[in-house]
Order: C-alpha cells, then sequence, then structure tokens
C-alpha cells in the first residue's frame, strides 16, 4: 500500500514541476510590434501595430483647438484578450508649463506620473502599471496651452508624441508580452 501511494506522490510531483517549467518557458517570450507609417486622415492621426500580419493595437489621435488651447485626445484600442501593462507617452518639444491632462476615466485610476525628458526638450507622461484599465480601449484627453508654448519654444508649430506600450495575452500556462513603439508628428492649430 505505501509503495502505491509514494508513486503516486512521486507522478503528481513531477507532473506539477513539469508544468510549472512548461508555464515559465512559455511566459519568457516578448515579441516586438511592427507598425505602419503613421496615416493622416481629415480630422485624426492613425497609427497600427501588428502581429504576423493582424493589427493588434490601434492608435488615434484627434487635434483641437479653442481660446488659445490645443485638445490632443489619445485613444489606444487593442485586440481583445490582451492587457495593456504599462504605457509612455512623450510629447517633444514641449514644457511641463504648457502641457495638462484631463483626469482619466475608470475606476480605479493607476498611478501615473509627468516628468521632463532626460534631453530636457520633452514631457514624459507615463503609467508604470496600467491595472485593469489596461483591459479595454485607454483614452487620454491632454491640453496645452499654446501662448506658453509658443513664449518657451518660439519656432515649435509640430510636437512629437512618442507611444510606448508592453500589453500581454494568455492564460497561466501561455503568455505572450508584447512590445510596441512609434511616433504621431501633429502640428498645433
Amino acid at each position: 500500500m505505501k509503495t502505491k501511494t509514494g508513486a503516486w506522490l512521486v507522478a503528481a510531483t513531477v507532473l506539477v514541476v513539469l508544468l510549472g517549467v512548461v508555464g515559465c518557458v512559455s511566459i519568457s517570450g516578448t515579441q516586438e510590434l511592427s507598425q505602419e507609417e503613421v496615416r493622416e486622415e481629415a480630422d485624426y492621426y492613425a497609427l497600427d501595430f501588428f502581429s504576423d500580419g493582424a493589427r493588434v493595437v490601434g492608435a488615434y489621435l484627434v487635434v483641437g483647438s479653442w481660446d488659445n488651447i490645443s485638445t490632443v485626445k489619445l485613444e489606444i484600442w487593442h485586440e481583445e484578450g490582451a492587457d495593456v501593462d504599462e504605457i509612455s507617452l512623450t510629447f517633444d518639444p514641449m514644457s511641463s508649463h504648457a502641457l495638462a491632462l484631463q483626469t482619466p476615466g475608470g475606476y480605479p485610476s493607476p498611478l501615473a506620473r509627468f516628468q521632463r525628458a532626460t534631453d530636457g526638450r520633452g514631457v514624459i507622461y507615463s503609467i508604470p502599471d496600467v491595472g485593469s484599465q489596461g483591459k479595454g480601449t485607454m483614452t487620454f484627453e491632454f491640453y496645452i496651452r499654446e501662448n506658453v508654448l509658443a513664449s518657451l519654444n518660439p519656432d515649435t508649430d509640430q510636437i512629437r508624441l512618442h507611444i510606448d506600450f508592453t500589453m500581454h495575452k494568455g492564460g497561466t500556462f501561455s503568455k505572450t508580452t508584447q512590445h510596441g513603439e512609434g511616433d504621431i508628428s501633429f502640428k498645433i492649430p
């Protein structure tokens, strides 16, 4: 009786270890997403990211203006079954005195931060842990005070927005991490 119980425990232990090893091996891969050129449509800019020929992420930027304020609305869509883990948005050139963000919707709001770019020319808005907000389309609405930006950078009429994100898809034992980054250059109206 002891032999059957011992064999059963050994077999169960080997199975658990084997499943753990298989899970760890499949989790470690990172896939770089390819991107197409930015499309400038009549009223928005679009940047799409692809995995094996299929579009998996789309970033859409709408720029507007009213009373010396430019509005920059960014929507980032991603395929169902994937979750965004972290995101970073860099505006260049930009000053922290000229850039503001409308409070993002959804609850709970993840911890985010603004910081100056290392070269001192831009502003970075980053969310190192998107949490539950990364399950659906992410929307950000920024405001640029045109007069402040013009006083700090008088030759600036075009802004470059650099988007950098990491997301994952899959379950417990099979998880693929995907990374993408790209630029959208836009004019302030």
